[in-house]
């Protein structure tokens, strides 16, 4: 396979899980702290809430940590297509995202990450310097 082929390969992935993914954008971002928090420490939840709010903190920090080069990744190649409303559906624009950190990420980090900046607002976002 070329890298062409893996590329349309795994841009067509993030259009399917950007389809799933949909529906989560209505989800608290509290809880989508929790889930990323969950994922980057690699280790499950207790039963005390404060358990919860350990990894909701972890993710928030690690997100903040992470602006610059999500901001990288993101923003220079697909922020004139977001400004401009060119993408049309939140599902490309969830795929947009995944695609540009994917590599970086992995997946169930990624999937939350999208989510969360989209929520945000991703025009926000990429203009926030």
């Amino acid at each position: 396979m070329t890298d062409i082929d893996g590329d349309a390969a795994a841009h067509r992935q993030a259009l399917i899980d950007a389809e799933t993914l949909v529906p989560r954008l209505d989800e608290d971002e509290d809880d989508l702290l929790v889930e990323l928090g969950r994922e980057l420490l690699g280790e499950g939840l207790g039963f005390g809430s404060e358990d919860f709010d350990r990894a909701r903190r972890f993710a928030a920090q690690w997100l903040s940590g992470q602006q610059e080069s999500l901001r990288r990744q993101i923003c220079t190649t697909w922020s004139a297509e977001f400004a401009d409303g060119k993408l049309g559906s939140r599902a490309l624009e969830l795929a947009t995202i995944i695609d540009a950190i994917d590599a970086a990420y992995g997946r169930p980090v990624v999937n939350v990450v999208a989510i969360i900046l989209l929520q945000r607002g991703i025009a926000a976002f990429c203009c926030t310097a």
